[in-house]
């Protein structure tokens, strides 16, 4: 069932996408659409006081680097730097415009680090669906996506990024690469 959204509510931006209530409806937490967490009067009782805190058992993903690009016809590109948490989800759409010369393609990477130390590139197909095998072809109007989970070492870069085989053409593209916690701690 859904949690209802109650945006603009206290201390609650309004980009919030899920919410935590206490018994009498009053909002304690959301979480936010750009990845942070709001925390809006939370007491837990415990032997260490009432200000002691707040175990989450179930992952909680966060948005650890995004961005959007409307119109481009420049390759793009987000890095983020591997957290504590070592699984990372991988989230990319993209659409052409139609306006590229026959052959023009979009090409997207990824590369990110093992835990092992292994340095892991992987290109178009190897992560990507769409009707372009795993490219963005500019002279029609075509649509590549992925979700897309790895496991990368703490600390090393993960990259996410666009070239062009031949002449530029201008599409839309949504990257975000998420951060998955085994729990979290407020």
């Amino acid at each position: 069932m859904p949690i209802p959204i109650l945006e603009g509510a206290g201390n609650v931006p309004i980009h919030s996408f899920v919410t935590w209530n206490d018994s009498q409806g009053n909002l304690l937490i959301s979480i936010n659409r750009d990845g942070t967490i709001s925390v809006v009067g939370v007491r837990f009782q415990s032997d260490v006081g009432t200000n002691a805190p707040i175990q989450l058992t179930g992952a909680i993903p966060i948005i650890a680097t995004s961005d959007d690009f409307t119109n481009t016809n420049l390759p793009q590109s987000i890095t983020h730097n591997a957290g504590p948490n070592t699984m990372h989800q991988i989230a990319l759409a993209a659409i052409s415009r139609g306006n590229g010369a026959a052959g023009a393609v979009l090409n997207f990477t990824l590369q990110y680090t093992t835990p092992a130390g292994s340095v892991t590139t992987l290109t178009n197909a190897g992560f990507i669906l769409g009707p372009g095998n795993g490219s963005l072809r500019g002279n029609i109007v075509d649509t590549a996506s992925c979700t897309f989970n790895i496991v990368a070492l703490v600390g090393a870069p993960i990259i996410l990024s666009t070239s062009f085989s031949s002449t530029s053409f201008n599409y839309d593209l949504s990257l975000r690469i998420i951060e998955v916690p085994a729990a979290v701690t407020l």
